[in-house]
């Protein structure tokens, strides 16, 4: 997993200041305040996990977690996966409740 940071990864030239934070996943340093220093272990990009469901206007979308083609339909082995329309409009979905047409 790459950290969404990585271009702003500091390099260890000199002491960091005292309310400074290094990420232990990635290195990124970042300012916090110095009460909470003792909790911050990994920044926001390296804490942050996939979504196993998303609620959009009382629907609940299935986001798939793999590899997508170029239009961002997800494919498994270079094949789609579950492969039709969405009838929520989002081309991640993979509730089967949301997809029509198409084989299943």
């Amino acid at each position: 997993m790459v950290c969404l940071r990585e271009s702003q990864k500091t390099a260890n030239v000199g002491p960091m200041d005292e309310n400074q934070v290094q990420c232990r996943k990635c290195g990124f340093i970042w300012v916090v305040v110095p009460k909470k220093k003792h909790l911050a272990q990994y920044c926001a990009s390296c804490r942050a996990k996939p979504a196993k469901m998303v609620k959009y206007n009382g629907e609940i979308c299935v986001p798939f977690h793999g590899k997508f083609d170029r239009f961002d339909r997800p494919i498994v082995d270079g094949v789609l996966f579950m492969p039709g329309d969405r009838i929520c409009g989002h081309s991640d979905c993979v509730a089967a409740s949301h997809i029509v047409g198409g084989s299943k």
